[in-house]
């Protein structure tokens, strides 16, 4: 006598694991997002010469926290202390460049 074993298929876990990890990863994302948040609005309470000295302005600060709330702020005022800080740079290879050229 032969005997059968009739049980359901399970859920297709091929579906359910991807969407499931890439909730998680949103989740996981968002909360990362939230705590920088937190994070660059405390920086309102410095002082400009601390702000000065990583790099910022209070108004880059305002300006990083006025971005949409599912942008991460940490990420626009670290670029734009960049972006400071390579203009500086350019500004003072210019003026090297301009009184070394004048002095021969």
């Amino acid at each position: 006598m032969a005997t059968h074993d009739y049980t359901r298929p399970t859920a297709d876990s091929g579906v359910f694991f991807p969407l499931l990890s890439a909730v998680l990863q949103h989740v996981v994302a968002l909360a990362q997002t939230v705590q920088n948040r937190r994070q660059v609005a405390k920086l309102l309470e410095w002082d400009p010469r601390m702000l000065s000295d990583i790099g910022v302005t209070e108004g880059d600060v305002r300006s990083a926290m006025a971005s949409p709330l599912g942008d991460d702020p940490s990420y626009r005022l670290g670029a734009m202390a960049r972006e400071r800080r390579y203009a500086f740079q350019a500004a003072a290879r210019e003026r090297l460049e301009r009184e070394g050229g004048s002095r021969c």
